[in-house]
């Protein structure tokens, strides 16, 4: 061989060790981006799953925070748009769910009644909301002692002056009544 085909094929074979590694490294790097990206999305989805349980301990800390149901329910609302936010989406039947799992405490009575009740599956979230807050209006009225009406109703008797007409009328009911007593012996017999 001459010197000109070995120095050809020295480099040629020193084309294809460059080229094979290459190839090597451009076949690492598409696994590394691989890797980076299977990463990426499992931090999202990390990150995506400690929101929505975030948001899930936030529903259950609705009851100890609220005083009223008004409060109860904008914050309850605020809640809902955060999980939205998030790609969280729940229909009606879900959200009466959550509010009836995390409503306060002083409306158990009112949300067991409800649940025996009431199909809460097709239940609207506006209709359990007014039932809660009529509730409320009804404890702290009770809780204040007054009654629910303060009018004193008071029945008197008033002597009627008979009119021709009453005292036809209470002929007619006197008959009868002899005639029912009548019929009713004459049946036993």
């Amino acid at each position: 061989m001459s010197s000109l085909s070995t120095l050809v094929l020295t480099r040629f074979a020193i084309a294809f060790w460059a080229s094979e590694r290459r190839l090597r490294l451009e076949e690492r790097c598409q696994e590394y981006a691989k890797i980076v990206a299977a990463w990426a999305i499992m931090h999202i989805v990390d990150i995506w799953r400690s929101l929505r349980i975030d948001l899930l301990s936030l529903f259950e800390a609705l009851q100890q925070e609220t005083k009223t149901i008004g409060e109860f329910y904008a914050k309850f609302c605020d809640l809902a748009y955060q999980a939205f936010a998030i790609g969280s989406e729940y229909s009606n039947s879900k959200l009466v769910r959550k509010v009836i799992r995390s409503s306060p405490e002083r409306f158990n009575i009112k949300v067991t009644t409800i649940k025996e009740a009431k199909d809460i599956d097709f239940m609207r979230i506006d209709k359990l909301i007014g039932s809660l807050q009529t509730f409320e209006i009804n404890l702290e009225e009770a809780k204040k002692g007054k009654p629910k009406s303060e009018k004193n109703i008071t029945f008197y008797m008033v002597e009627k002056v008979p009119t021709k007409q009453s005292i036809i009328i209470k002929k007619m009911q006197e008959q009868l009544a002899i005639l029912t007593q009548g019929f009713n012996k004459m049946e036993k017999k």
